[in-house]
């Protein structure tokens, strides 16, 4: 990704990757536990060569912004996108989204971090709000379990429910 300023105005270019996101594969079909160990594989490689290169987190990862291509190459798609566009709001905010969500204040379309919330990083909802790579690390492990299991770790009936479950349930 590369962000340009053209006549005083941002431009995002990106790659076009031919394929599929993970998550869109995993309805479609069963992955093997090779190909899951293939994708675990290539997204910590993709995660630590942009952490090295330039200390650079992702923010937002999750199965829908991890794109096998038709080489079989995986690529994370919006890489520190969350940040630029401030897409991850802090926590305070985090947990008064989510209330308003519960009251019917505002639609899930209001809160763009709504569908991130199963892989955010308990950290990310308290007060300290520190992206970082621990937090990608994290969302990592969310979604490897997800691989693996067929589910989400974290469940909960409501998005307060989540966050609490992800700060104080243990996985089984």
């Amino acid at each position: 990704q590369l962000i340009k300023i053209i006549d005083g105005i941002p431009h995002l270019f990106v790659d076009y990757v031919q394929g599929m996101d993970v998550e869109k594969l995993t309805k479609k079909e069963s992955l093997t536990i090779k190909s899951i160990i293939e994708i675990a594989i290539q997204c910590c490689g993709a995660l630590d060569h942009a952490f090295r290169l330039s200390r650079a987190c992702h923010g937002d990862l999750r199965p829908s912004h991890m794109i096998i291509g038709e080489d079989d190459i995986l690529k994370i798609d919006n890489f520190a996108m969350a940040r630029v566009f401030d897409l991850i709001p802090h926590a305070g905010s985090i947990r008064e989204k989510c209330r308003q969500i519960e009251n019917n204040e505002i639609s899930v379309k209001d809160f763009p971090a709504y569908e991130s919330l199963p892989y955010m990083a308990p950290e990310l909802y308290d007060e300290r709000h520190d992206m970082g790579s621990r937090s990608d690390i994290y969302a990592f492990g969310v979604i490897l379990y997800k691989l693996l299991a067929g589910f989400n770790p974290f469940w909960g009936e409501s998005p307060s429910k989540l966050l609490a479950n992800h700060q104080s349930v243990i996985p089984v």
